[in-house]
């Protein structure tokens, strides 16, 4: 897991080949103006994901896991949690379902740290994380966000 300024992104483009590409996506969109969705930029190799969703508190989320693809989370407006966890802080409650590359975990214990508009987490196939998590001292919120998603 990572996690950063969305200033300093262009640092890790050395961790896979179709980064450069995600980050450019980035610096030339017009991020505030996307509609929900998915946005091709390689393919199935490298896609976006824009959501809108209101946070809940983390008693009401499950963590979840991929394999085929590394998650970038990048809020656009809004702020939220993310948790992230150990494999032993976690047990599955529902099997990896490969269409859609996800595993849900209920945490047994786990940590957090906020991501505000312009910051990002990245999360490698197998790590543990569960982004929309209610900031606690600002209670349910708005956020707007954009994933990409990078197959790995």
């Amino acid at each position: 897991m990572l996690f950063d300024s969305l200033k300093k992104i262009r640092r890790y483009e050395v961790l896979h080949e179709a980064l450069p590409a995600a980050f450019d996506f980035l610096e030339k969109s017009d991020l505030s103006s996307l509609k929900e969705g998915r946005y091709e930029i390689d393919g199935d190799r490298v896609f976006a994901l824009v959501q809108e969703y209101d946070t809940l508190s983390s008693e009401q989320k499950m963590m979840e896991s991929h394999r085929k693809y590394m998650d970038l989370q990048i809020p656009i407006s809004g702020s939220e949690e993310m948790g992230f966890a150990y494999p032993e802080q976690v047990r599955e409650i529902q099997a990896y379902d490969e269409t859609v590359d996800i595993a849900l975990f209920k945490p047994e214990s786990y940590q957090t740290f906020r991501v505000d508009a312009g910051s990002f987490a990245i999360f490698h196939p197998g790590e543990l994380h569960m982004p929309g998590c209610s900031v606690v001292s600002k209670g349910s919120e708005k956020v707007r966000k954009i994933v990409i998603k990078v197959k790995i």
